[in-house]
């Protein structure tokens, strides 16, 4: 009995992806026996059929051992551009070209890490939590790096990523809410231990505007913003007549979740409310969520002086 054309055809197109793949190997392959035996240039030219990262990464090796270290830089830095994950092992690589890779990865990541983050917020926005939770994972992996993960920019964006991923495991689960005024459908995230009472609420001025695109009758799912850093200034000693127990600090929180203004509603002492001022400036937080899209808000907090 003969076989059918369409499966004598299946067949063929699968044979053609195995060879297809092999034959993507093959010059790798043999380009790492060159390189093994110190027949760089052959490995060279091997490897100029080869697009993958780890063919930047024996090509990379190559250039180091024929003296040519700019052309191993760009190599190593189009590696790490492909896969910024990517951790050289010390036991098999000369240490210049680890060397190559934490100085591409310290240039690199810093603009890798932003574009990751980003894309992750554009697809939470547009409710692709799965998609952005992977890469809202990978922005913490990359601002952990040695040589990025202590800098100012790294801590924001791994700050901000956590937030998000701590929004996107909360909400995940829950359904749609249908009461926008019920708080128990937020996301759980206890308050520091200083601020004894906060009143965050969506921005006055954003609400109506959002609310008048909708649908009528489908009400609005509102998500409070969530405290990813809100450290208050310790009381400087010497400070004497503060005239009040509490004193609280109004901040306008952006749609990225930080502060865009801080203002003092109950002053206690010019000093003291200049530096809460300062610290509050500083502040993160998760984005407020109108419908799953971020949004300004606002937020009140109270401080317990004494």
């Amino acid at each position: 009995m003969s076989t059918p054309l369409s499966q004598r055809i299946l067949c063929s197109f699968a044979a053609l992806l195995v060879t297809a793949t092999a034959s993507a190997q093959e010059p790798l392959t043999k380009a790492k026996a060159l390189y093994d035996s110190a027949a760089y240039e052959e490995a060279l030219t091997v490897l100029a059929a080869v697009n993958i990262p780890e063919a930047q990464q024996y090509r990379a090796l190559c250039m180091l051992a024929l003296g040519r270290p700019q052309d191993a830089t760009g190599a190593v830095e189009l590696l790490v551009s492909a896969s910024p994950t990517f951790e050289p092992s010390t036991e098999d690589v000369p240490p210049r070209f680890v060397t190559l890779v934490s100085e591409a990865k310290k240039k690199l990541l810093p603009g890798i890490a932003r574009k990751t983050f980003n894309e992750a917020r554009d697809q939470f926005k547009t409710g692709d939590r799965e998609a952005a939770l992977k890469k809202f994972n990978l922005v913490v992996t990359l601002t952990s790096s040695p040589g990025f993960k202590d800098s100012p920019d790294a801590e924001d964006l791994r700050t901000l990523a956590s937030g998000f991923i701590e929004l996107t495991n909360a909400s995940a689960p829950l359904p749609a809410r249908a009461d926008a005024k019920a708080p128990a459908a937020g996301p759980a995230n206890a308050p520091p231990p200083t601020p004894v009472a906060e009143t965050p609420k969506i921005a006055a001025a954003e609400t109506p505007k959002v609310a008048a695109a909708e649908t009528p009758q489908a009400p609005a799912e509102v998500i409070q913003p969530v405290v990813v850093r809100q450290d208050i200034p310790p009381i400087p000693s010497g400070i004497s007549g503060l005239g009040s127990p509490t004193a609280s600090v109004k901040v306008e929180i952006g749609a990225d979740g930080r502060v865009i203004n801080a203002s003092m509603q109950q002053p206690s002492h010019p000093l003291y409310d200049r530096l809460v001022l300062q610290k509050a400036r500083e502040w993160l937080y998760t984005p407020a969520l109108l419908n799953g899209r971020p949004v300004p808000s606002e937020k009140v907090v109270t401080i317990q002086l004494r």
